[in-house]
């Protein structure tokens, strides 16, 4: 169990286009991702980077007090099950994870994860992705993975078209979607990858 406290901001590289691009709303947003390398088209510079990371251990169950969205809520915080094990979180609100930048956080992370479900979630302004479930490896498979009435909101001023690129990817696992809602995103709603991965997907 780990109590949450304020986060420290980090001072991390970013790489940022050399052109801007438009939100889709008048701004002029560079896409800065964390990264030590950066590609011919873009150019150096320094961030700030600002969550702190919760691991959520096997056999719990986090259920928020009201809706998602009106009731708990965590901000600046991501959730890692990793492998965990007998994990429920349902009726929460994760928000405001760095997204000013790109490649900074998740929301939640599954990785070899067993017998999860994500339901009646909100995640919104998420730098990386707002769930993110398994590798592309193979090295980990996540089995029994359901999520279940969450609303992506891919709502990203900050980057090019002003709409999430990130929002979910599963690979090697073994996943089943139904009533989510993926608000205002444009990639990876969800992106299947991998060839152990298998998905059931219905009303979304």
């Amino acid at each position: 169990d780990q109590m949450l406290t304020k986060p420290v901001p980090l001072l991390v590289q970013i790489c940022a286009d050399n052109v801007k691009c438009s939100d889709g709303n008048g701004g002029q947003p560079d896409d800065p991702r964390v990264s030590s390398a950066c590609g011919s088209d873009e150019h150096a510079a320094t961030g700030e980077r600002n969550e702190a990371v919760l691991t959520v251990a096997s056999n719990k169950t986090v259920i928020g007090i009201g809706t998602a969205g009106s009731g708990a809520a965590l901000r600046r915080a991501s959730l890692r099950i990793g492998a965990s094990q007998q994990v429920i979180l349902r009726n929460l609100k994760i928000y405001d994870v760095n997204p000013g930048l790109v490649e900074a956080g998740d929301g939640v992370t599954l990785l070899g994860a067993k017998f999860v479900w994500l339901d009646h979630l909100l995640l919104s302004q998420i730098s990386d992705g707002s769930i993110d479930i398994g590798n592309t490896n193979g090295s980990t498979r996540d089995e029994n993975i359901t999520l279940s009435w969450v609303h992506f909101d891919g709502r990203a001023p900050k980057q090019c078209g002003g709409k999430h690129h990130f929002i979910n990817l599963v690979d090697n696992a073994h996943v089943t979607y139904h009533h989510n809602w993926y608000d205002n995103s444009s990639g990876r709603n969800p992106k299947l990858g991998a060839e152990a991965t298998q998905a059931h997907l219905f009303n979304n």
